[in-house]
């Protein structure tokens, strides 16, 4: 069970850093994804503060929101 604990916050992390790095490129701030992809800016900061898994769902979401493909994360 660790392990599949472990695993997935690595992927998390993983994710949030190229939410960032993308996020920088594009000048995109976080209430502004926030609100694109219609969820609260505090669920966002959740998300990239690593207090929540991001998910398959909001992966796809923020991914739409900056204009590249889901499988880019």
């Amino acid at each position: 069970m660790f392990y599949i604990v472990s695993m997935n916050a690595s992927i998390d992390e993983r994710v949030r850093s190229k939410i960032t790095r993308i996020s920088e490129q594009q000048g995109i701030k976080q209430r502004e994804v926030a609100g694109t992809i219609r969820i609260m800016p505090q669920n966002l900061n959740a998300y990239m503060a690593g207090k929540r898994g991001v998910g398959k769902k909001n992966i796809a979401r923020i991914a739409g929101a900056q204009g590249i493909s889901e499988d880019a994360f």
